[in-house]
């Protein structure tokens, strides 16, 4: 079986995620809770021909423990084609601890929210 998109595991701090390369930012458009965006970005070049690629990991920590979904690499050019459904996909992601109640995310310790992170609500109607 190939690598899984979802996956639980031992906490990582953002620092950490930064020390091999990741930019971090706040995630706060998930069901899960708060989270954060983990992403890398780099230029493979051969010759007269570049490819850059993108991966990255949404990560929602409760201490002990984080979910992590993660993409990638991938094309920058698919990457932007399907942010949009990434983020609905993360958004409705919903996972249950191993005693029935829902994993619930708090604040990434080391990560903090600023006004630009978080979106107003929009009255469409």
């Amino acid at each position: 079986m190939g690598p899984q998109p979802l996956r639980v595991g031992r906490s990582i701090p953002p620092q950490d995620w930064e020390q091999v390369g990741f930019r971090t930012t706040s995630y706060d458009r998930a069901d899960l809770g708060p989270g954060l965006q983990c992403v890398d970005t780099r230029t493979l070049r051969e010759e007269d021909v570049a490819v850059t690629l993108v991966h990255a990991h949404y990560v929602f920590d409760v201490g002990q423990f984080s979910v992590v979904v993660t993409v990638g690499p991938t094309l920058d050019d698919v990457f932007a084609h399907m942010t949009a459904r990434l983020h609905g996909l993360i958004s409705d992601l919903h996972v249950g601890r191993s005693d029935g109640t829902p994993f619930a995310a708090g604040r990434v310790p080391g990560a903090s929210s600023s006004p630009t992170d978080l979106w107003p609500e929009a009255d469409l109607g």
